[in-house]
């Protein structure tokens, strides 16, 4: 199985623009592009622009440099996990109404719950999506070698699901994201809570 950026780029559907020679994967949101479904109302949003792989493994680990351009609110570049339109997950690098760059997460069970982690200290940082059977963890990382727990949760995920890149720009004119260092790799993490 691919472990690189060939992973997504074998499946490329036209929503992702690689860069060969970088082995990059650049993804464009359109204004008002959101993937969310409102608590309280149910309304759902599903216009971000996604990069997905369906994966059959039960363990294994996502992982990628990611750089949003974000210029307004709830700009985001974000790793997604996804059982079907109503359970998924989604692990962002957000522009927060205070403007500064925010490890968000969410998890969506028929509604969506959203969560600010902590201000990065830069435009861009690693995400990490693990699984082990029907247990997911988000870590974060400022460096891609020392990852920090943003969120453990659960799925109803008895065997295969989506994996994949997200571009979002809810309320702005637009976001370009370029995700790196793109790796895939079917095995669990010894220690979920450590990040090891």
């Amino acid at each position: 199985m691919p472990t690189t950026e060939s992973f997504f780029l074998a499946d490329a559907d036209g929503d992702g623009t690689p860069s060969p020679e970088e082995g990059d994967v650049v993804l464009s949101a359109s204004p008002g592009s959101d993937l969310f479904v409102e608590p309280g109302t149910g309304r759902r949003e599903a216009s971000a622009s996604v990069l997905t792989r369906r994966v059959d493994d039960r363990a294994f680990q996502l992982s990628a440099r990611v750089r949003p351009d974000l210029r307004a609110t709830f700009d985001a570049g974000a790793l997604l996990v996804r059982c079907d339109a109503d359970h998924w997950g989604k692990l962002c690098l957000e522009q927060a109404t205070s403007g500064a760059p925010t490890a968000v997460s969410v998890v969506t069970r028929h509604v969506s719950d959203d969560a600010n982690g902590w201000v990065l200290p830069g435009p861009d940082a690693w995400l990490r999506i693990s699984r082990n059977d029907e247990a997911f963890a988000f870590h974060v990382s400022a460096d891609g070698r020392s990852w920090d727990l943003l969120r453990v949760f659960s799925l109803p995920a008895p065997g295969a699901v989506e994996v994949g890149l997200v571009a979002q720009a809810p309320v702005g004119d637009g976001c370009t994201v370029k995700f790196s260092d793109v790796t895939y790799l079917p095995e669990s993490l010894k220690d979920p809570r450590s990040g090891a």
